[in-house]
């Protein structure tokens, strides 16, 4: 998918405004271990999105680390998992971009390993133009219902398409 950059730019500014939000309203202190990772499709690459992610939690003041598999060190730190724990308990928000380094992996599922790695205690996650999870998909059919609470097992067995299986159990597994 697609999105004309001033999509792109607006959807990042609300990812960011939840990303403070969780800290401020669930009265988290930046010393707890949170992951924020951002699954968004865009013409340009998904680590570039988190660069400006990056930069966009650095200007409302928030200690930043972005983290890849793959190797770009001129603009990221190569994962580690002692590394990204590390940079946690330094009281830093770790954003890890470009999925895991392996083909046959989902983003989705690189963001649930991740977590699960470093004992994230949230695993934050941004969809395209959707503000929750629901019985299907909010753009393409306007009946579509939210859900207030749902859980892992729920998720799997209604089929619903907000995390890939894999994902899923992982986090179910690891709760």
């Amino acid at each position: 998918v697609n999105l004309p950059a001033a999509d792109s730019v607006n959807l990042l500014n609300e990812s960011v405004s939840a990303v403070i939000s969780i800290f401020e309203d669930s009265g988290f202190l930046l010393c707890k271990k949170v992951i924020s990772f951002i699954k968004l499709f865009f013409v340009s690459s998904m680590f570039s999105i988190s660069l400006t992610f990056k930069d966009s939690l650095e200007k409302n003041g928030m200690a930043v680390r972005t983290m890849s598999a793959l190797e770009v060190q001129a603009v990221a730190e190569t994962y580690i998992r002692r590394k990204a724990t590390s940079h946690l308990s330094k009281k830093r928000i770790v954003i890890f971009g470009a999925g895991i380094g392996d083909p046959f992996m989902t983003t989705d599922t690189a963001a649930a390993l991740r977590s699960i790695e470093i004992g994230a205690d949230i695993l934050c996650m941004s969809k395209n133009q959707v503000d929750g999870v629901y019985d299907s998909d909010p753009i393409s059919n306007p009946n579509a219902k939210k859900f207030d609470n749902l859980e892992y097992i729920d998720a799997i067995n209604l089929r619903l398409k907000i995390m890939d299986g894999t994902a899923l159990s992982l986090c179910m597994e690891n709760d």
